[in-house]
């Protein structure tokens, strides 16, 4: 049984520069460009209760609890919101992750391909590891969105087209379906779906401007 939806989707405008201090030598004017260290903790998404926020980040953990670390954990943690306690939650290094609005589910996004996972429990952590799926198999996809209800999964993908189009699935992988070509438009990136069900935001790349 299928549902039907309509989509009101949303593009604010904005044009930028850039904001990039670089050092210029006085002598010869070159502009000498710093590196960006790399970031300690990656790609931070809130918990729906507010009490816990996953990240990608490495550090080592005690495993047999002797108050030694005595191995390295390289993938998703959580972190309590209130004290700062991290522990380590999943061994994959996803280069996006999401959670399902009731905490229940998360997805990720590994080598471009868009998996999710169901996630029981939070605090005590229960990881359902037999269920991690993975849903899309061509092309590039990435930032996947929940809808409120879990029953889909917005995204962009760059199946069939130049550009990352906006393109929605249900969270069982079926019913993959385009619902906005960006084609004339530079593409849509990092879509999201509104608390109400309603609306799905994105953002897309024009020559010399960024559009949300």
């Amino acid at each position: 049984m299928y549902k039907c939806f309509s989509y009101t989707l949303i593009i604010l405008s904005a044009f930028y520069y850039s904001c990039i201090d670089n050092a210029v030598d006085s002598n010869d004017k070159r502009i000498t460009i710093f590196p960006i260290p790399p970031l300690y903790f990656d790609n931070l998404a809130w918990h729906p209760t507010s009490n816990w926020i996953a990240v990608l980040h490495s550090d080592s953990i005690d495993l047999n609890n002797d108050g030694i670390s005595d191995t390295s954990f390289s993938g998703i943690w959580l972190i309590n919101a209130e004290t700062g306690q991290k522990k380590s939650f999943l061994d994959y290094s996803p280069s996006w992750h999401a959670w399902s609005k009731d905490g229940h589910k998360l997805a990720m996004v590994i080598r471009s391909q868009i998996y999710t996972i169901n996630i029981p429990g939070i605090d005590p952590v229960v990881i359902d590891t037999a269920s991690l799926i993975q849903l899309t198999f061509e092309g590039g996809n990435f930032f996947p969105s929940f809808s409120p209800d879990g029953d889909w999964i917005v995204y962009d993908s760059n199946i069939d087209s130049p550009t990352y189009d906006i393109w929605k699935m249900q969270s069982n992988g079926s019913g993959k379906e385009k619902i906005r070509d960006t084609i004339d438009w530079g593409g849509g990136r990092i879509p999201d779906w509104s608390p109400n069900d309603n609306m799905i935001v994105y953002q897309t790349f024009f020559e010399g401007t960024q559009a949300a």
